[in-house]
Formats: structure tokens, sequence, C-alpha cells
């Protein structure tokens, strides 16, 4: 199973940075003369992962696993891979989504409080409508006596 992973080009750019980064430390980068890098020499790191996942496979080290997850496997090993990390991420990107569903539904169900409150305070269904920003449809069905119980004596005034 291969996961895209629309960040791989930025995490790339990271790397290259850091390469760079790391080559050109006390190099004057701020002077007027270019700073010289060495050409880059790629290297074939895919064969090279693809031949150890090969003998870990002959050799029954994490067999099973490597069959069937192959080439997420060999992507993890190409390209490094922080889990606790990236679990930590999905948690948080977990998290602002159930907030967010959370704060909507919380919302929803203020504004069908109020709307309801409103009607029973004898605005109309389009005013309430109007000012809780439920559409028609939606808005709760109140009777005048919804929430009167036989001990009040308000009941009756409605």
């Amino acid at each position: 199973m291969k996961t895209k992973n629309p960040n791989l080009p930025l995490r790339f750019l990271f790397y290259v940075s850091n390469v760079y980064s790391s080559l050109t430390r006390n190099a004057n980068l701020y002077g007027t003369k270019t700073v010289e890098i060495p050409t880059p020499e790629f290297m074939n790191l895919e064969d090279a992962v693809e031949k150890a996942i090969q003998e870990c496979i002959s050799e029954g080290i994490l067999k099973e696993f490597l069959e069937k997850n192959r080439a997420e496997a060999k992507e993890m090993s190409i390209f490094e891979y922080d889990q606790e990390k990236h679990l930590r991420q999905e948690r948080e990107s977990a998290w602002e989504d159930g907030c967010k569903a959370g704060r909507e539904e919380g919302l929803t169900a203020g504004r069908q409080i109020i709307a309801a409150n409103l009607l029973r305070e004898g605005l109309s269904k389009t005013q309430v409508s109007k000012l809780c920003e439920i559409p028609l449809s939606e808005l709760p069905d109140i009777n005048s006596n919804d929430d009167c119980n036989t001990s009040d004596s308000n009941c009756n005034e409605k």
C-alpha cells in the first residue's frame, strides 16, 4: 500500500537545503564572490534499499511484513520517517477537526435553543430564522405551552 504524500517535494527541499547548508557553513555567503559547491552526485539509493529488502526477505527478517508492504517500507527507508512526530501531528490534526466539528455542533444546538426561546416569546418564525441564521424548515416546532407543567401558575397566562 503506497500513501500519497503531497509534502514530499517540500521535504526534499528541506533535505537539500540542510546538505548545502552544512557544506557551506564556513563560506562567505554575504561576500561578492560566488561560493563554490560540489556538483551533485546522485546515487541510486532505491536499488540499495531494494537489495536490502530482498536480503531481509530471503533471511526471514520481517519477511511477511516486507512482502505485504514492500513499496511503503522502501519509501520510508529512502525518505526519513519520524513515526513519533507523524503520530503526534495526526493526533493534533484529528483534535483540531474534532474541535471544529464540536464547535459547529455546539453553535447549531445553541441557535436551536435561542430560536425556541424567541419563538416562545412570540417572535415570528421569519424573524427568528433571520436572527438565528436558521432556515425556516429547520426551526423547532414550539407550542406556547411546551415548557409548562401543571404546578407552574404562569402557564395559564400564556
